[in-house]
């Protein structure tokens, strides 16, 4: 996990994006929901990237700007 509070990891053989939501609203708070947005999406693109995910990319990129909108 990193410290804006996203991860991508694989378990039984799925991949799953998991975001901590406390990490998040400490982020947020510090650096605001533009700049989460900005982080997050470059982290889940580079990291789909990298393994090759790249049919649930949409649908994550959509998961890292709603929980940058949620409060």
């Amino acid at each position: 996990m990193n410290d804006f509070g996203i991860d991508i990891n694989c378990k039984s053989d799925r991949w799953s994006i998991t975001f901590d939501l406390e990490k998040i609203d400490k982020f947020k708070a510090a650096h605001g929901a533009d700049r989460f947005i900005e982080l997050g999406c470059r982290y889940v693109e580079e990291r789909c990237d990298e393994l090759g995910l790249v049919d649930d990319l949409w649908l994550w990129l959509d998961a890292v700007c709603a929980n940058a909108r949620a409060n």
